[in-house]
């Protein structure tokens, strides 16, 4: 189980609402903050239907099919998007890899279908993202793909 101080979900809640303000296609928005009977917030987003891109991967293994080339050079470019919005604001996501890469949208056959969120804004900071994760995240989701 991970926990958080109240501190660090103070600043992803804000910087999640920040994002609300200035949206992007290819971020994954804050939609509300609830509480419980127990006083603990939790923040609300949108479901991503077929979780992470290694959930995915892991599903369509599962069925006997794989994602494609096609499909991780897709999630990389918007995920691309998403980073250069972000860094116009002077945010770096601090943690870009896969199981940040949320998939919204995906068709077998149509790599171009696909929509994918950058998540997960707890490592977030101040400052611009060296562009160069990227590459990081771009290797990463490669190696989804079977050889």
């Amino acid at each position: 189980m991970m926990t958080s101080s109240r501190e660090d979900l103070i600043k992803e809640a804000t910087l999640m609402m920040k994002l609300t303000q200035h949206p992007h296609a290819h971020l994954l928005p804050l939609l509300s903050i609830e509480y419980d009977a127990s006083s603990r917030a939790s923040m609300v987003a949108p479901i991503a239907k077929f979780g992470s891109m290694y959930d995915l991967a892991d599903h369509l293994d599962f069925d006997g099919m794989h994602i494609s080339e096609s499909h991780v050079s897709v999630a990389v470019l918007q995920v691309l998007s998403g980073l250069v919005h972000l860094n116009s604001m002077n945010v770096n996501h601090g943690d870009v890899c896969g199981r940040n890469v949320l998939v919204f949208e995906f068709n077998i056959d149509h790599a171009q279908l696909m929509h994918v969120r950058l998540g997960d804004y707890g490592e977030a900071h101040a400052g611009q993202c060296d562009l160069y994760s990227v590459v990081g995240l771009a290797k990463e989701l490669h190696a989804l793909v079977p050889r």
